[in-house]
């Protein structure tokens, strides 16, 4: 799970072996089901995320119930 991470890092800036350990240990790997919320309504968000597969969804409800997606996360966002 880490490599993908790291590759995506990879890409933008160069990093030794111990700064990729640095990394690593500020991330923990969190594994949803297909219809599992990372985050519900009234949590307060305290960490980022990052999507080494599959894709998040970010919405809200109206007064009516209507879903309304603000933003899609995809695979190494």
């Amino acid at each position: 799970m880490f490599d993908i991470l790291l590759s995506h890092i990879q890409n933008k800036v160069a990093i030794t072996d111990e700064q990729k350990k640095q990394v690593q240990s500020f991330f923990m790997v969190k594994k949803l089901r297909k219809k599992q919320y990372l985050l519900q309504e009234g949590e307060i968000c305290k960490c980022l995320s990052f999507v080494s597969k599959g894709l998040l969804k970010s919405y809200f409800l109206d007064e009516k119930g209507n879903e309304h997606i603000n933003m899609f996360a995809f695979e190494g966002w």
